[in-house]
């Protein structure tokens, strides 16, 4: 069986198998349809129920519901015991025991003064900085072993604690609360 070619009138070189042309009908026919669909969505209805229907819609409101205030991060126990950068973020079960000399410096310690806040300490060449906010610098201040604040010495910076001396008495900040037990 021989496929015999279209010719399309006024078109003496364009020929056209049966396939073709279906494919060319085809196209024209989605073509018109985008069309008339584009023309109807541009335009829209004409009955004056769907205006007035479209003019009265509003958006649907939400109920307000009366939330408790987000407790704070200190109030989350489990996050707070567990070490950060451990692979199995387990709580630790071995509780450091003090060196003698420690015990002592311990017994030593006073009350923190009021209105001195340990925010941050950074470690940086081999020398530890601490940020301390007080009543003297609301901003924070950035101190090193040997300067002082409020009339107290930064004695040692450890990596979770502070240790002030003003003569005999000795104050340890800590950089994060303990939890609660």
């Amino acid at each position: 069986m021989k496929i015999r070619p279209l010719s399309v009138p006024g078109f003496a070189s364009a020929r056209l198998s049966p396939l073709m042309a279906g494919t060319l009908g085809l196209l024209v026919l989605v073509a018109l349809a985008a069309a008339g669909f584009a023309t109807y969505a541009l335009v829209g209805p004409q009955s004056e129920a769907a205006q007035s229907a479209a003019r009265d819609w509003k958006p649907p409101t939400l109920a307000i519901v009366e939330l408790e205030p987000p407790k704070p991060a200190s109030a989350d126990v489990q996050t707070l015991t567990r070490p950060i950068f451990s692979k199995n973020r387990k709580p630790s079960t071995k509780a450091p025991t003090p060196a003698p000399a420690a015990a002592a410096a311990i017994e030593a310690t006073v009350a923190a003064p009021t209105g001195l806040t340990l925010a941050a300490i950074v470690k940086h060449g081999g020398v530890s900085s601490a940020f301390i906010i007080s009543a003297g610098a609301p901003d924070g201040v950035w101190k090193k072993v040997g300067e002082t604040v409020e009339s107290w010495t930064v004695a040692a910076i450890t990596d979770l604690e502070l240790t002030l001396k003003n003569g005999e008495q000795a104050v340890k900040l800590r950089l994060f609360a303990d939890p609660p037990q």
